[in-house]
């Protein structure tokens, strides 16, 4: 840790866990999960997440492989409509009481094009509606900052707006869905 100029880290995530092979890769004999659980035992780490943004049945597995604090995961319209992981990672991960951090919220920017006349903020709360713990959401620039943060303090979206979100980006959304 003196490189980092710290005692702890306080979230370390082995990061785009995608295929079955990668599982066998890092929890196999020697594996990487070895020394994120040693790191997190000897008080160098707080917490241990996973990360995926290709197929949500491959985090399921990971999640029965080691208890994970956090998992970072696409949350946006677009997921909906194919391999959904909202649908299928949120309840498990709730039931496990783990911490869900949003990403691909925009979808690389993608999803400003389309029904929102390029505004951040339904696709932010849309995400901030699927009760995640935080997101991550790049910007360019002070005013992208300044649209998510205001965003982010509006009221997420009920229910029914995020049905009407997603019907509108269906027509495109394994396009919006480049990560998988």
């Amino acid at each position: 840790m003196c490189n980092l100029k710290t005692d702890w880290i306080d979230l370390w995530q082995v990061h785009d866990v995608r295929t079955e092979a990668d599982l066998a890769d890092i929890f196999g004999p020697g594996g990487a999960i070895e020394a994120f659980d040693r790191a997190k035992r000897e008080g160098q780490v707080r917490f241990v997440g996973v990360t995926g943004h290709q197929d949500p049945a491959i985090l399921l597995k990971a999640f029965d492989l080691y208890d994970f604090d956090t998992v970072l995961m696409p949350v946006n319209p677009a997921e909906a409509a194919w391999r959904s992981f909202p649908a299928t990672i949120l309840p498990e991960a709730r039931r496990r009481e783990m911490g869900v951090i949003g990403m691909k919220v925009l979808c690389r920017g993608l999803g400003l094009r389309i029904p929102s006349q390029g505004k951040v903020a339904p696709w932010v709360r849309y995400a901030l509606a699927h009760e995640v713990s935080t997101l991550v959401v790049g910007c360019d620039d002070p005013l992208q900052v300044e649209e998510n943060v205001a965003a982010a303090r509006e009221v997420p979206l009920t229910g029914d707006e995020c049905a009407v979100l997603e019907a509108a980006v269906a027509p495109m959304a394994r396009r919006l869905m480049y990560y998988k």
